[in-house]
């Protein structure tokens, strides 16, 4: 019998570009009219897991939108930190806001790697085994708009870094032992990418602003960050960690609470207590990597 997961992630998706993502994602309809979206099929509660879950994700896809409209504007708001380190704030926030380009050689090889660790038929843009990763339709473009070229480098590191973890979370087919559903692995990436970016202050409601409850994270996630040693790549690989980090914390905070997709928001907020409950233990970026050296199987 398969596993809830895949039941839901069999259902149609119909999108079309001007529309945000999943704007239109609705069960036991064969045809989309754009025209009427204001009442979705119900379920017991009212609504469907995906209209619920729509109303969440735009927000995701939103955030990187005006993300990267914070990252060009001259009239960001920025905390007090010294000009070097403000220097190369705004150097590694242009870097990881390139939005995905297709005809980009680079960023096409990339998203082959993440074909490739996964299946072993000839990769293609648009097929069905894009969703059994987590992805809303067969064509994984449209997620990207949520996150850029940077969130599928995020995990591409996870697969090459730590690939036994990465494996047990990504779950293509749902052979985990859980309780309940399990969470779409590629949209749980990009917001955990999010998440890191707003510890940081880069969220574009409050640019700036870091939304850590323990003001002491922000002081300890810039000096992993733009230290005396930084370079663009030392910085992408300690952000990557981090990402690591809150997606492991993110799987288990969903696995222990027994969570159901209706708790995603739920289960994000508690991840980054979760986070924060770990980086005040890191003294350095050294603590960070051991940490998940060690829970990497």
């Amino acid at each position: 019998m398969l596993r809830q997961r895949k039941k839901n992630l069999e259902r149609e998706v119909f999108i079309e570009e001007k529309e945000p993502l999943m704007k239109a994602y609705y069960q036991d309809q064969e045809e989309y009219n754009p025209k009427n979206t204001t009442q979705p099929p119900p379920n017991s509660n009212g609504y469907t897991f995906s209209t619920y879950f729509s109303y969440f994700w735009d927000y995701v896809s939103q955030f990187w939108t005006e993300f990267m409209k914070l990252v060009i504007s001259p009239n960001a708001i920025l905390p007090a930190i010294s000009p070097i380190v403000k220097q190369r704030m705004s150097e590694f926030q242009k870097h990881i806001a390139i939005p995905f380009n297709k005809d980009d050689p680079s960023h096409h090889g990339d998203l082959v790697n993440l074909w490739n660790l996964f299946f072993k038929s000839d990769f293609t843009l648009n097929s069905h085994d894009w969703k059994l990763l987590g992805f809303q339709s067969d064509n994984p473009l449209t997620d990207f708009r949520a996150s850029g070229i940077f969130g599928l480098k995020n995990i591409l590191y996870f697969a090459e870094k730590y690939p036994t973890k990465f494996k047990l979370l990504a779950d293509i087919h749902g052979t985990r032992d859980r309780h309940g559903e399990s969470y779409p692995f590629a949209i749980a990436s990009f917001n955990v990418t999010m998440l890191i970016c707003e510890l940081l202050g880069w969220g574009w409601k409050t640019p700036g602003v870091s939304t850590a409850n323990d003001p002491t994270i922000y002081s300890k996630l810039i000096s992993m960050l733009f230290s005396d040693n930084y370079s663009l790549e030392l910085a992408e690989n300690v952000f990557s960690e981090l990402y690591c980090l809150a997606l492991v914390e993110l799987d288990g905070e969903w696995s222990e609470s027994k969570a159901g997709y209706m708790d995603f928001p739920v289960v994000k907020t508690n991840t980054q207590g979760r986070v924060e409950k770990l980086l005040r233990t890191f003294c350095g970026i050294e603590d960070l990597f051991s940490h998940n050296l060690k829970n990497s199987n």
